[in-house]
C-alpha cells in the first residue's frame, strides 16, 4: 500500500487550502538500485522529482520546504526533467515537476495546497455532494475520498557520473470534498468610503459578534480588523458571453495600495454606487497596464464586496443564506437597490460565478435588511448596553421609565449620517425601539475634512513664501481660497 498523505477539511470555494507533511526517507525509495541507506552515502549529486499529472496540477500543488535555492519549479523544471530522467517531450508535456537537491537526511517536509475555488475542483464537488444543502441538514452519506497519485524519482549520479534510480507513488487523499453548508447565524455588512466591516454571530451566541478578517487569508488571525475599502486591479478579461461576468485578478485592503503603478486602484468604490447626473453613462474607463477597459459602474463594488465574501467562506467555511447591509441616511430609494442588488451580485459571482443564471428576483431573499448606518449604531448601542448589558431591559425599564432618546452622529469618512431613536421597554422582557428622524450629508466626512486642512496648509506654506497672507477671520477664509486657488497652487 502506496504511503498516503491525508488533507481534511475540503470545502469547495473556500480558496487555498494548505497541509503540511514529513515522508520519512525510506517512503521516497523504491529499494531497487536506490535505498535510504545508498542515498545518503552516495558522494555525488543526489536529486528528488516530485510530479504530478498536469489535470491535477491545475489546483493543486507541492512546495518544499527548503530555501528556494534547494528546488527548481516550472519551466526551470522541465528543462533539469530531460537531463535525469530522459523524459521524452510528449511525457513532459503530460506532467509538472518540482526537483529537490537532496541533502541528508533524505526526509522531505513538504507543503500541499489545494484550490478549493478552482473551476475543476468544484465541478468534482458539485457531482459529489449537490450545492444548496440548507443550514442544520445533515451532510450525504461519506464518500470516498479523492486520490491524487505523485510520483517521486530519486536520481544519483556517483564518480563515475553512472545513474541509479529510484520511483515510488505517493497517494494524496482529498477529503471530505463537500460543497459548503448554509452559516447557521446572522450576517451584516458595513461597506463603507474609508473601511469595510463583515461580521457574524452565531444563533447560540447572542452576545458575541465575530469580525471576519476578510482580507487576511490565513488559518489563524490574532486579531482582525475592518478592510480598508481599496481594490487594486492587476488585469481585466472581458465577458466571453454576452451579459458576463468581467473577471478581474487583484487584491482587496491594504495590500492592493502596494501592487505598483500599472495597477487599477479604487478608494471609491462606494461612490460608484450613487445616483448618476441625468445623461451620464453608467460605466467607467479604467486604465491596467497598457489597456483602457470600459466596465460596469458597479463592478468595482461588486467585485470588492465579493472578496470580503470569500474571505468569508475561507474562514467559516460556510455561506450565509442572508445578510443585512447598512448605507448612509442620505441614500436615495434607487441608491439602496442598487446596492442591494450589487451585494446579490457580488454573492452570487464569489459562490457561482455564471452571470447568466443570477435573478434578480433573488435580490430581496439575500439582501432582506437595508439599514442606514446612524440607525444601526443606534440599534447596536441599545442591544449592547440595555438588552444584554447589566440588568439588561428590567434594569432600563427602571432607570427610564418614560423611556430614553439616543441621537447618534456618525462621521465617516465620506458621509455624516445622524438618527434621532426612542427607545422603550413597555414589559421587562420587551424593548420597543422607533426612529424618529434621521438626516445626513453625503459630501461631509473625514476625506473632506481632510482636503480642507491640506487647502489651508498650503494657503500658509504660499504665504509663508512672500504671499499676501492668509485672512485671521473664519469667515473671510473660504472666499479667499477660493478666489486664490491658482495663485496657491503656482
Amino acid at each position: 500500500m502506496a504511503f498516503a498523505l491525508t488533507i481534511h477539511d475540503l470545502v469547495a470555494r473556500t480558496g487555498i487550502r494548505t497541509a503540511k507533511f514529513t515522508i520519512p526517507g525510506k517512503e521516497l525509495v523504491d529499494g531497487v538500485q536506490l535505498d535510504e541507506r545508498k542515498v545518503l552515502d552516495g558522494t555525488r549529486n543526489r536529486f528528488m522529482v516530485l510530479s504530478l499529472p498536469r489535470s491535477v496540477g491545475q489546483f493543486l500543488t507541492v512546495t518544499p520546504d527548503l530555501p528556494k535555492d534547494r528546488y527548481r519549479v516550472g519551466r526551470d523544471a522541465k528543462n533539469w526533467v530531460g537531463k535525469l530522467l530522459e523524459l521524452s517531450k510528449e511525457q513532459i508535456a503530460e506532467r509538472v515537476f518540482v526537483i529537490v537537491e537532496v541533502v541528508p537526511p533524505l526526509d522531505l517536509d513538504l507543503f500541499v495546497q489545494v484550490n478549493t475555488s478552482h473551476p475543476a475542483v468544484v465541478k468534482a464537488v458539485d457531482d459529489r455532494d449537490p450545492p444548496g444543502r440548507p443550514a442544520g441538514h445533515a451532510r450525504p452519506a461519506r464518500a470516498a475520498p479523492v486520490k491524487v497519485d505523485m510520483r517521486v524519482n530519486v536520481v544519483m549520479i556517483d564518480d563515475a557520473k553512472q545513474l541509479a534510480t529510484s520511483q515510488v507513488e505517493l497517494d494524496i487523499m482529498l477529503l471530505p470534498m463537500q460543497n459548503m453548508p448554509a452559516y447557521a447565524g446572522y450576517a451584516a455588512l458595513d461597506f463603507g468610503n474609508t473601511s469595510s466591516t463583515l461580521v457574524l454571530s452565531d444563533t447560540n451566541q447572542r452576545d458575541q459578534f465575530d469580525l471576519v478578517a476578510a482580507d487576511d487569508l490565513r488559518t489563524n488571525v490574532a486579531t482582525p480588523k475592518p478592510v480598508l475599502t481599496a481594490l487594486g486591479i492587476s488585469n481585466i478579461t472581458k465577458p466571453t458571453v454576452a451579459g458576463g461576468f468581467f473577471q478581474y485578478e487583484g487584491q482587496i485592503g491594504a495590500n492592493s495600495l502596494e501592487m505598483g503603478d500599472t495597477a487599477w486602484l479604487v478608494l471609491g468604490a462606494k461612490r460608484l454606487l450613487s445616483d448618476r447626473k441625468p445623461g451620464t453613462a453608467g460605466e467607467e474607463s479604467v486604465s491596467v497596464g497598457d489597456n483602457i477597459v470600459r466596465i460596469p459602474a458597479e463592478d468595482a463594488a461588486e467585485v470588492f464586496i465579493s472578496r470580503m465574501l470569500e474571505g468569508l467562506f475561507f474562514h467559516r467555511q460556510a455561506k450565509p443564506p442572508s445578510i443585512a447591509v447598512t448605507c448612509p441616511t442620505t441614500f436615495t430609494a434607487s441608491e439602496i437597490a442598487r446596492l442591494k442588488r450589487t451585494v446579490a451580485r457580488a454573492f452570487h459571482r464569489a459562490t457561482d460565478g455564471n452571470a447568466a443564471r443570477f435573478r434578480d428576483d433573488s435580490i430581496d431573499a439575500f439582501v432582506p435588511l437595508v439599514i442606514d448606518e446612524a440607525s444601526a449604531a443606534a440599534f447596536y448601542f441599545a442591544y449592547r448596553d440595555f438588552i444584554v448589558g447589566p440588568g439588561q431591559t428590567p434594569a432600563f425599564r427602571y432607570l427610564y421609565p418614560n423611556g430614553l432618546h439616543m441621537l447618534i452622529y456618525d462621521c465617516g469618512g465620506g458621509t455624516t449620517d445622524l438618527a434621532l431613536v426612542r427607545l422603550e421597554a413597555r414589559t421587562s422582557g420587551e424593548m420597543n425601539i422607533r426612529v424618529l428622524g434621521r438626516a445626513g450629508h453625503r459630501h461631509f466626512g473625514g476625506d473632506f475634512i481632510t482636503r480642507q486642512v491640506f487647502r489651508l496648509l498650503k494657503a500658509k506654506l504660499a504665504a509663508a513664501k512672500g504671499m499676501t497672507a492668509v485672512p485671521k477671520s473664519p469667515g473671510q477664509i473660504a472666499a479667499f481660497l477660493d478666489g486664490q486657488e491658482q495663485a496657491i497652487d503656482r
